[in-house]
């Protein structure tokens, strides 16, 4: 049964702990934690920033960051 909890992940971005809060089941959860299931069969019902999160610890804020940065940094290079 789903149950609303905060998970706290590292995020090699940022360099925090970050933390989300979503519904999830922890049997899933704990399925997809040894390896028994593929995160998108043991949770479908995330969405996927909630299951990058979890992968990644990376928030959907700090990917538009990093993106961000990453397209200024392409738009900055000289043209040949």
């Amino acid at each position: 049964m789903k149950q609303l909890m905060v998970i706290s992940r590292f995020s090699p971005v940022s360099l925090k702990i970050n933390e989300m809060s979503m519904m999830l089941d922890p049997a899933d959860l704990a399925r997809w934690s040894r390896g028994a299931a593929l995160i998108q069969n043991a949770m479908p019902y995330l969405t996927p920033a909630e299951r990058e999160f979890l992968i990644s610890g990376v928030l959907p804020s700090e990917w538009d960051t990093l993106w961000s940065d990453a397209l200024e940094d392409e738009l900055d290079k000289p043209r040949d």
